[in-house]
């Protein structure tokens, strides 16, 4: 799951400060991408669920 994203020199380095000892900019962007994909995991089944539960109470209304 190892995604280049190009980030302009600027950004490269206000990242590279920001993140813990030792951690490349790169570290923090990976970091960054699978927590976006954790939450979008997230999403997803709490769409699921909703939707889940839409369908039973269409069930229980007939």
């Amino acid at each position: 799951m190892s995604k280049m994203i190009r980030v302009s020199d600027d950004t490269y380095g206000k990242i590279s400060k920001r993140g813990k000892f030792g951690e490349t900019a790169n570290d923090v962007i990976g970091r960054l991408m699978s927590e976006l994909e954790h939450c979008k995991q997230c999403l997803k089944q709490e769409r699921r669920i909703k939707r889940k539960q839409r369908a039973k109470r269409k069930q229980s209304n007939k």
